[in-house]
């Protein structure tokens, strides 16, 4: 591309821009902690930092700096103070790419940052008590800075990221590799390394100190088949339906033929980076494909792509497809949990979806908390939000869960262990499964939990009453 035809944003654009994203994602910032299971866990880990004094992990390797970030906040308010986490988080990025604009690194500026600060999925993550905002912001800022020849600005903004996300560091080879490209010397591209190795590990140190160094990821319990299908449907996910079958085909061909004509020199790191950053996060995410936001890292890299290999009207037409996944969306799935297929039909967008299943929490949780039962009775389903920073709940030692503290209602995770089962059971413990939780028993590889364990249809009968809302498949 020829920088001539390069552009930038009015300065009246470039104020409008985060006031509008704000305005977006204002309504969200009240309803709960975020429609994600770990943004509740985030939430009650920071509960019990603030409380202990202690650096206590939310989940796998720890998040230290959101944790640590978030315990202050959700301890004076909740979650109307800690999603502003997520919030600054992505006005950050919107800011990055407003800086972009600014240099007139962008073909289609405003295009172009508006297709990243509208995506259904950082507007999702913008109100949530979630990392993966804050940690993309960092990265794209040190690329902003890379591009700029400060490579050790950028090493020290990817360590930052690692304390929100640890997977971050793993992009610091994009950085190296478009400076090796740039024509770094091996010093340079060593010390970019170094550095950010030293700031991540500074970073992510509440948790090193705490827990030691992760030496694996627990593996995922369930066949690879489902793994697969899994993945697959997340891979769609990340951009619908629509905007997979448009945004990968024509990427893939427009970066074909630039290739084959000769990238010039000047724009090589560029696309070094970019490509390795791809690279990078389909690996990721091939190792661990449970969320389509484990896809997150490599969205910028996606839409400065096409900015710099699509047409004006190419670009407005692929923001019209991506943004329409707010309103609409082509469903893929059907059939319950554990016997799922693919079933194509047409649905509500990410948007509202989200917005059902984050009332869907709210209200669970209310229900749950008042609930009045004349025996013990568990339900595997909502540990994860339901006794989260909720002094109404306490563990409870029979089941691994959480008990009412007034009451018999018991929320526990799936207990795959026939001769536990048979123990509850025979102390009239009432066990209930949701069937749109089915699938963690049937994949389980447990035989004759059905003897036990009590399938319901309807959540609404357990908890005893209507629900708002509803979660996702």
């Amino acid at each position: 591309m020829n920088p001539a035809a390069l552009q930038t944003l009015s300065p009246l654009t470039r104020r409008l821009l985060p006031l509008l994203w704000t305005l977006a994602v204002l309504p969200f910032l009240t309803l709960g902690y975020g429609g994600d299971d770990d943004a509740w866990r985030v939430a009650e880990a920071a509960r019990k930092i603030w409380e202990t004094g202690h650096y206590v992990s939310s989940r796998t390797t720890g998040f230290p700096l959101l944790e640590i970030l978030a315990a202050p906040l959700i301890h004076f308010g909740q979650w109307y103070l800690s999603n502003l986490i997520g919030w600054a988080g992505g006005l950050f990025l919107l800011l990055g790419f407003v800086k972009l604009a600014e240099q007139e690194a962008l073909q289609h500026p405003l295009w172009t940052v508006v297709l990243l600060a509208f995506h259904p999925l950082i507007l999702k993550n913008g109100s949530s008590t979630m990392d993966y905002l804050p940690a993309l912001a960092l990265l794209l800022w040190g690329y902003i800075y890379l591009m700029q020849g400060r490579w050790g600005v950028y090493g020290v903004l990817v360590g930052l990221a690692c304390g929100f996300r640890p997977s971050s560091g793993l992009f610091v080879l994009a950085g190296m590799y478009a400076h090796w490209r740039a024509g770094g010397r091996i010093k340079q591209i060593g010390a970019i390394y170094l550095t950010a190795l030293g700031v991540g590990a500074l970073a992510f140190s509440p948790s090193l100190l705490t827990y030691g160094i992760p030496t694996s990821v627990e593996p995922m319990a369930f066949p690879p088949r489902l793994v697969l299908l899994m993945g697959g449907y997340n891979f769609l996910t990340f951009l619908g339906v629509l905007g997979s079958l448009l945004v990968w085909p024509l990427l893939a061909w427009r970066w074909g033929e630039c290739a084959l004509r000769g990238i010039p020199a000047g724009l090589k790191p560029f696309y070094g980076y970019h490509a390795v950053t791809l690279l990078v996060g389909f690996l990721l995410y091939a190792k661990m494909p449970l969320e389509p936001e484990y896809l997150l890292p490599v969205l910028p890299s996606v839409i400065l792509l096409l900015d710099r290999l699509l047409s004006r009207k190419e670009l407005m037409l692929v923001a019209a497809v991506l943004l329409s996944y707010h309103v609409v969306h082509v469903e893929t799935l059907g059939g319950e949990s554990g016997a799922r297929r693919i079933a194509l039909g047409l649905g509500s967008g990410y948007t509202p979806r989200d917005v059902r299943e984050r009332l869907f929490y709210l209200s669970t949780r209310e229900l749950a908390d008042n609930l009045r039962v004349d025996r013990p009775t568990v339900l595997f389903f909502g540990d994860a939000w339901i006794p989260a920073n909720n002094p109404k709940w306490q563990r409870d030692e029979a089941t691994g869960g959480f008990r009412q503290k007034d009451g018999q209602f018991i929320i526990a995770q799936p207990i795959l262990n026939r001769e536990a089962l048979a123990k509850l059971h025979a102390q009239n413990y009432r066990l209930i499964l949701w069937k749109g939780r089915k699938f963690e028993f049937t994949y389980s590889g447990l035989s004759g939990w059905e003897h036990y364990v009590e399938v319901v249809d309807s959540l609404e009968e357990v908890l005893g009453g209507p629900i708002l809302g509803r979660p996702r498949q």
